[in-house]
């Protein structure tokens, strides 16, 4: 007979996800690109360019880490251009409602202040399956 039982208990789990969120200490807003209707006259929807807070996606507990900076200058790009890619993750509490069509805004650390004021938005560029978190890998835009 072959054993069912799964790996780890969903009580297991249960802790896992409570020790997790221990860690978010940051908050951050969950937007989301309204949907439109019609079309841009290419046989292409209209993008209103509206993003809105998700359902329940408003002052949701977070942990930013910094993963990567890149920096790219001179003749690869432009002669007088310089980009920047900030690569981040972010742990957000398991069943988070988010995608890679988000965008995280307003990150903020456990006092209320603006994690990096340069930072306009977190582009949303992976989701990461874990069993006790939702993780998201994220570029911030300037």
């Amino acid at each position: 007979m072959a054993n069912t039982a799964p790996f780890i208990s969903d009580r297991v789990k249960l802790k896992l996800r409570e020790v997790a969120e221990r860690f978010m200490t940051s908050t951050c807003d969950i937007k989301r690109q309204a949907a439109t209707t019609g079309s841009s006259g290419y046989n292409q929807p209209n993008q209103s360019g509206v993003w809105t807070t998700t359902p329940n996606g408003a002052g949701v507990k977070c942990r930013l880490k910094q993963q990567s900076v890149t920096v790219t200058t001179g003749e690869q790009i432009t002669k007088e251009k310089t980009i920047v890619e900030n690569r981040f993750q972010v742990e957000l509490p398991y069943g988070t409602d988010i995608t890679v069509k988000d965008r995280l805004y307003n990150v903020r650390d456990r006092d209320g202040n603006t994690i990096d004021p340069t930072i306009v938005y977190f582009d949303v560029k992976e989701r990461i399956p874990d069993d006790s978190r939702v993780t998201v890998a994220v570029e911030a835009i300037h």
